[in-house]
């Protein structure tokens, strides 16, 4: 199947709360230790999302960072997460979900347009650009180690400029700022398969057909493993949905790096798109505890993410577009356990 490329508050108190610092932050010049990091508080901040939506590639979203009561020049990386949505305010998931992000030192005389040429060749005044920034947490820059920043004294006026790569991208949202020295947060150490705690949104497909549908992927899913032929793998699970389901939930590798996506545990008899391996449907917030077997029938086409792709599917009627609300919405599935096994 296709994938659509998817009150009143004292004043000094809320200085004071204005920003979540996690470990010791240096105030001297020297860069500090790997455990020190400062993660920005964004409900302070004037604006972490664009309010009027990007009419065409390269439209941009500034977030003023020049009321940071820090120095950031003490950290030497970055961590930034964003997230992308349509014009129907749906989340977009995949590489065409994507930007560029830049660090502006002093964005003084900056006024939002969509003319992103004025901060292309600034020298000296960018003090990082990322050209691969994933929404969802496929580049570099939203990974803990995050990514490397020039910056050698206090900046004049601190800015964040996220410049949209893609047609489909009408809104983007900060999720996390958080400057360091080694780590974002301290890692959370799971055996490969066992991805913990997470929400996954299934968002509506009804311009390819009728239902909803996640992607699960990244490094942790299979260690850098490509999937093969015959592999077959067991997946426990427990999580709630965040609606009545009105159809089976069903799981299903698939090999998402070429154009579309490539079945690689099912596959597509004439009049059914839908992986065969299910969970019975469930009821708005049910606990559901359940064990699957999953059998490989294809080779992944390489050991990228991308490649080695678990989809999670759920039939049922709609409005294409709706948001994450509401009876036959886009429906939130809420895991609390997922270990995904491979069977030796």
């Amino acid at each position: 199947m296709k994938m659509k490329r998817f009150g009143v508050v004292i004043a000094i108190v809320a200085l004071v709360a204005a920003f979540a610092v996690i470990g010791c932050v240096s105030t001297g010049g020297g860069k500090g230790s790997n455990d020190e990091r400062y993660t920005v508080d964004l409900s302070t901040l004037p604006a972490i999302r664009n309010t009027q939506p990007f009419a065409q590639i390269h439209d941009q979203l500034m977030i003023d960072l020049s009321g940071l009561p820090i120095d950031v020049s003490q950290f030497r990386r970055v961590t930034i997460r964003l997230r992308a949505f349509d014009a129907r305010n749906n989340i977009i998931t995949g590489w065409n979900a994507n930007g560029v992000s830049r660090l502006i030192l002093d964005t003084t005389g900056y006024t939002q347009g969509t003319n992103e040429a004025r901060f292309k060749n600034l020298g000296g005044n960018v003090a990082l650009m990322e050209v691969n920034t994933g929404f969802e947490g496929l580049g570099a820059i939203s990974s803990n180690e995050g990514v490397l920043m020039g910056i050698r004294s206090k900046p004049a006026a601190l800015g964040l400029l996220i410049e949209n790569n893609s047609n489909e991208v009408r809104f983007i949202e900060i999720t996390e700022i958080t400057f360091h020295n080694g780590t974002a947060k301290a890692p959370e150490i799971r055996p490969i398969g066992d991805l913990g705690a997470f929400e996954l949104l299934l968002r509506d497909n009804f311009q390819y057909g009728a239902g909803y549908q996640g992607q699960i992927r990244g490094f942790n899913l299979l260690g850098g493993a490509r999937l093969a032929a015959n592999e077959t793998y067991t997946l426990k699970m427990t999580y709630t949905a965040s609606r009545d389901l009105e159809q089976p939930l069903r799981f299903g590798f698939v090999d998402t790096s070429g154009n579309g996506w490539r079945p690689l545990s099912y596959r597509q008899p004439t009049g059914s798109e839908m992986p065969d391996v299910t969970v019975p449907a469930s009821r708005a917030n049910q606990e559901v505890t359940h064990t699957v077997t999953i059998t490989l029938l294809l080779n992944a086409g390489g050991s990228s993410p991308a490649a080695n792709t678990l989809i999670v599917e759920t039939g049922g009627a709609g409005t294409r577009g709706r948001a994450n609300s509401g009876e036959r919405g886009a429906v939130s599935i809420n895991f609390t356990e997922f270990v995904l096994t491979k069977v030796e």
